[in-house]
């Protein structure tokens, strides 16, 4: 192969610094602009639909006491006192919740709980309760979320690396 030089040396310890503080640059950048940047996207799915499975544990009816208006998430949450549907959850009294919907509610509404986690056990309905009309998300919108985050960790890595490049990217050695 040959003999290394003092140059060659020293260029190849200015890659190997460039290369690693380019990887922790772009970890930086992963975990302080684009995870965050990708939660949000994540984040105001829910305005477009519920982010929830299929599943139905509960019915009923809900009085509507007061809403709230939010920038991400659900538009809509409302406090409410529910009463379910005895088929479904064997004659229990009326219960406060908040209900998400996507305008905002007074008087009685119908209202449905989407089951969430594994659990097969609901206690005391602390699943997301829904309006009836709430609309169901297509997981097709889960691509941009996805997109976005392979989109992040590459830019993340090239401006990592662009900038470990920028910063040790000259020598104030004499390669003699």
């Amino acid at each position: 192969m040959g003999r290394r030089t003092r140059g060659g040396k020293v260029a190849a310890a200015r890659q190997s610094r460039t290369y690693w503080w380019g990887v922790i640059f772009g970890m930086a950048f992963f975990l302080f602009v684009a995870f965050p940047a990708a939660t949000l996207v994540y984040l105001s799915l829910e305005r477009f639909g519920t982010t929830s499975g299929p599943s139905v544990i509960a019915t009923g009816t809900a009085i509507v006491t007061s809403c709230e208006h939010h920038a991400l998430g659900t538009p809509y949450t409302c406090t409410a006192t529910a009463t379910w549907q005895p088929g479904n959850s064997s004659g229990e009294p009326p219960a406060d919740v908040t209900v998400k919907s996507m305008r905002a509610l007074s008087g009685e509404v119908a209202v449905k709980e989407l089951k969430c986690g594994r659990s097969k056990y609901v206690y005391a309905h602390t699943c997301s309760i829904y309006t009836t009309d709430f609309p169901r998300l297509p997981g097709i919108a889960y691509l941009p979320m996805v997109g976005s985050i392979l989109v992040f960790a590459l830019t993340a890595v090239f401006a990592g690396r662009r900038l470990a490049a920028r910063i040790f990217g000259k020598s104030t050695e004499s390669a003699a």
